[in-house]
């Protein structure tokens, strides 16, 4: 797909608004771009993040390029003289077998295996589960499931966000088909024949549809389940009344999975709306957070906000959700879909997809608690194009807080970069 026609389809997808808000300048951070695609043999068009090994090597999935042009799993290594150099693990092909246009933020074992997701592609052309293995002739890629292998996808379609494993090494991922067809949540597990999927739940209800985009999943020390949609939840809530979406828990429990609804965003003033495809942040308290591109306000393109920072605290058995912050159409930055990742002192980094002024490519930053209990916002980085333009998925903190990223498209080829941001 050309690059004008992903990013204003994004741009559909993830419309701008505005709040005033507080920000203060940045501390000195240093910004280093470790690879630029070019969509040729290296990839391109990076929509998920990047996770790192023990060895400090990162690893992501591009949605273009690679050796047959329908995207690539790479990795990218650190050299002694500060520079990385990126190795292609493995290329997709137009109606593959394997799969298609991985979007998904990988997920890695502590074997150094691989998991993700294609998002096409299959003999059902639905996506895949895979699994790419390192080994002494290289990387193996094993198709663990094709997804829509069942009649009218009862078993679920390929989850965009990736997967989420437990300490078992099974597999949990949102993805779209299910019993009623809008979505479902799957476990993949493995076995001594193989690996075996399941339906856990179906979303689509008469006051809840899972809808498309579901996020990434997060789960609790109880094994309990959460997550986004972005739709459902109160169907009174946007233009065509399909709901504004919701934050959901699955409780693990002795008969199954139970679903309860802990917050149907915009059913009060000022609320979040359409949270895409994050994954949510869980702190030890049982409280969870996340972002919306959408709500806050009323200003902005077509007057839908520009997004916010939630979170949903526990009091008993009862959840209430409140604003942490709302974003503006200036220099701070607007629409952030990449979700939340936390230091250990309880700041919170994130990134907005525009930032409102020049080429609008998006920021990175940070929220601080305060000692009077509000957040301070931080603006670390804010892209130009040459330097990336649109990151879209979810930052990954290393030990010594070091930020890594990428964006989905802008660097000096064109079609995205990895980046790193160091305190």
């Amino acid at each position: 797909m050309p690059n004008n026609q992903r990013r204003n389809d994004l741009k559909a997808l993830l419309v701008t608004a505005a709040v005033v808000t507080l920000c203060v300048s940045a501390a000195a951070q240093t910004f280093k771009v470790l690879h630029n695609f070019t969509s040729g043999a290296d990839g391109g068009g990076v929509y998920g993040g990047v996770v790192m090994d023990k060895l400090g090597n990162l690893y992501g999935t591009s949605s273009g390029g690679g050796a047959y042009g329908y995207g690539a799993v790479f990795e990218l290594s650190p050299n002694s003289d500060g520079t990385w150099t990126e190795t292609v693990l493995h290329s997709f092909m137009l109606n593959d077998p394997e799969g298609q246009q991985p979007l998904c933020t990988l997920v890695l074992d502590a074997a150094g295996n691989l998991y993700g997701t294609a998002a096409n592609g299959s003999p059902y052309n639905a996506g895949t589960a895979f699994e790419l293995s390192p080994g002494s002739a290289g990387w193996t890629l094993t198709i663990l499931y094709d997804f829509c292998a069942q009649s009218a996808c009862l078993d679920g379609s390929a989850p965009l966000e990736g997967f989420t494993m437990d300490g078992n090494g099974n597999l949990y991922g949102a993805g779209a088909g299910g019993a009623i067809g809008n979505g479902a949540i799957v476990e993949l597990s493995p076995g001594s024949t193989g690996w075996t999927e399941k339906v856990l739940y179906s979303f689509g209800t008469s006051n809840w549809i899972g809808g498309p985009y579901l996020g990434r999943l997060v789960f609790d020390a109880a094994g309990d389940i959460y997550g986004t949609t972005y739709l459902g939840g109160d169907l009174r809530c946007g233009t065509i009344k399909v709901g504004c979406g919701a934050v959901y828990g699955l409780r693990n429990t002795a008969v199954g999975r139970k679903e309860s609804v802990l917050h149907r965003f915009g059913t009060i003033h000022g609320d979040g709306k359409y949270p895409v495809g994050e994954r949510l942040a869980l702190d030890p308290k049982g409280t969870l957070y996340g972002t919306t591109p959408y709500g806050g306000g009323t200003g902005c393109a077509n007057g839908t906000g520009c997004g916010t920072v939630f979170e949903v605290t526990r009091t008993g058995s009862r959840r209430s959700e409140s604003i942490i912050h709302n974003f503006g159409a200036g220099a701070n930055g607007s629409a952030p879909v990449g979700g939340l990742v936390f230091d250990g002192v309880g700041n919170a980094y994130g990134t907005t997809d525009f930032s409102g002024t020049g080429c609008q490519c998006g920021t990175v930053f940070k929220l601080t608690p305060t000692s009077r209990g509000g957040w301070q916002y931080t603006v670390l980085h804010t892209f130009d194009g040459l330097d990336g333009e649109l990151p879209s998925g979810p930052l990954l903190m290393d030990g010594n807080g070091n930020l890594y990223g990428a964006t989905t498209f802008g660097g000096a080829g064109g079609e995205g970069v990895v980046f790193e941001i160091t305190p």
